[in-house]
């Protein structure tokens, strides 16, 4: 009966109203230089003649930039070997984009064909030329079937319509399956014995995966008419997903220890995307916590690394461990709800916990949304250090070797069911910050470094600093060890010696979010 429902709820959805395929994101200028032509999609076409739609937000900057967006078919191993000008040579379309919207037709395809859409502008090939640091262009992509008046029909491309298919021969199988041995595996854990633990492992993980490819079908099949999809079942799938890997890990292995840092981090797109944050940081805790918590082999540790942003903003006073919370921002509040889920099993099953509440890490390998790293890319690409709103905004800084070492000694020492703030006492203006950093990388005079800053629109709820006390995991021993002078030196020299780390990073997507931005 619930699968009937299933489906049926399937169905309805699938029924719905969809308008196309799309892509959206920037049009970078370095992104463009530093890959001989940004990556923008790729995408397997079969069909009648379809269309490709390109709308811009900017058409003033993308003429000035002469930008261009080509079209490849069919030539993934041979751009490798071309070099910038040869690669724009040989693109099978270029389009210049000088109106903010432009319609490219995609010829008739009998076979499964591949295209590749890559960015250019002037700054492409022009190795020492600076880039103004005009803000990128802001662009959405949609790929429709067109009947023989250019209206948009619904279709599935090639890439799609494998996988479609394969989640529906995956139902079917397990429907099939749960028909023939629903009653004999039924009886078999009612009588339990020696296969009783296998055989519930077993029963859940497979159930768990039926479901998750049930919400992947939907999901993708919505996705492959409207370039959207249901993020409900996206999010579902996902999820589920992850309970089956999880779930199998702790019931096949030992584990004694468990550090939980997994999370989406960046406040700014917090506000874009809050229920992502709320999926990660919040469900993601649940579905470990649940899965450690019922293991056969009991975890020793379970160590939650929040956030010193679950205090707010602290103007006079300095935040120690029993401090109110008071989250500004969706980000900090998903950390500060997923404190209380982690508690909730120190509380309700003594389940042996430990929270700890850092200031900002840095040091090398960061990724590059975070201010030093953000600050070091631009300033290596020639861009300006963009500075949020006028008023005075400081953040303490702990460098990476000194936040391990503090983990390790919780660890060893720390009581379970309490929380450790962890941080210094090097509070930086973020404006003192770029200078410091301009000064680094630009080796320029003082009367020319603020030349390289620029000061945008200051974000939403933008707290000025996060002052913590670490008395208490002081008292455990935990001293910084290493100074802001030696931390920041080391960070700039490794962002300067591995250039091919950050070049090209994009924002993290979950594996769903890929599969649906290609």
């Amino acid at each position: 009966m619930s699968y009937l429902l299933a489906t049926l709820t399937a169905l309805v959805l699938l029924n719905s109203e969809a308008f196309g395929k799309s892509v959206t994101g920037l049009f970078k200028s370095e992104a463009a230089r530093q890959q001989r032509g940004q990556f923008i999609t790729k995408f397997m076409y079969q069909g009648s003649d379809g269309l490709l739609v390109i709308r811009l937000d900017n058409v003033p900057l993308a003429t000035e930039k002469e930008s261009r967006l080509l079209l490849f078919q069919d030539m993934d191993s041979q751009l490798e070997s071309l070099n910038c000008s040869e690669r724009i040579s040989k693109a099978q379309h270029a389009i210049s984009l000088t109106v903010d919207e432009y319609n490219q037709t995609i010829p008739k395809e009998s076979t499964p064909t591949a295209w590749q859409v890559l960015y250019a502008d002037r700054y492409t090939c022009q190795k020492d030329a600076v880039i103004p640091s005009h803000p990128d262009l802001s662009f959405s992509i949609l790929l429709f079937n067109a009947d023989s008046a250019g209206n948009p029909l619904e279709h599935f491309s090639a890439e799609e319509a494998g996988l479609h298919t394969f989640y529906f021969l995956l139902l079917l199988a397990y429907f099939i399956a749960s028909c023939i041995y629903f009653k004999p595996l039924q009886q078999a854990l009612k009588k339990g014995g020696p296969m009783h633990s296998i055989l519930r492992v077993l029963s859940t993980v497979l159930a768990l995966q039926g479901c998750s490819a049930l919400c992947s079908y939907i999901h993708l099949a919505r996705y492959s008419r409207d370039g959207v999809g249901l993020h409900l079942m996206g999010s579902l799938a996902e999820c589920m997903f992850l309970c089956i890997h999880i779930s199998y890990i702790f019931n096949t292995e030992n584990i004694d220890v468990i550090f939980h840092l997994a999370a989406k981090t960046h406040v700014e797109t917090s506000f874009k995307a809050p229920g992502s944050f709320q999926h990660v940081n919040i469900e993601g805790t649940r579905v470990l916590l649940a899965a450690a918590h019922q293991a056969p082999h009991q975890s020793q540790r379970f160590v939650y690394v929040s956030t010193d942003e679950v205090y707010g903003e602290g103007l006079d006073q300095v935040f120690d461990e029993s401090s109110p919370m008071r989250p500004s921002n969706p980000y900090s509040t998903t950390k500060a709800a997923a404190e209380y889920l982690v508690r909730s099993y120190w509380d309700k099953y003594k389940f042996p916990i430990i929270i700890t509440r850092s200031n900002n890490i840095y040091g090398p390998r960061q990724y590059t949304e975070k201010v030093i790293p953000k600050f070091l890319t631009l300033l290596q690409t020639n861009k300006k250090c963009t500075i949020q709103g006028a008023l005075p905004k400081s953040r303490h800084f702990l460098f990476v070797d000194d936040a391990i070492n503090a983990l390790r000694l919780v660890l060893e020492k720390g009581i379970v069911g309490e929380i450790y703030n962890v941080g210094t006492s090097c509070e930086i203006p973020i404006m003192q910050l770029a200078k410091e950093l301009v000064k680094m990388v630009k080796n320029v005079p003082d009367s020319e470094v603020n030349d390289w800053l620029e000061f945008v629109p200051d974000r939403p709820c933008l707290d000025l600093r996060y002052p913590i006390s670490c008395e208490k995991l002081q008292q455990l021993g935990w001293r910084a060890d290493v100074s802001w002078t030696e931390g920041i030196r080391q960070t700039v020299k490794w962002y300067q010696d591995n250039a091919d780390f950050w070049s090209d990073q994009e924002p993290i997507r979950s594996k769903l979010e890929k599969v649906t931005n290609k």
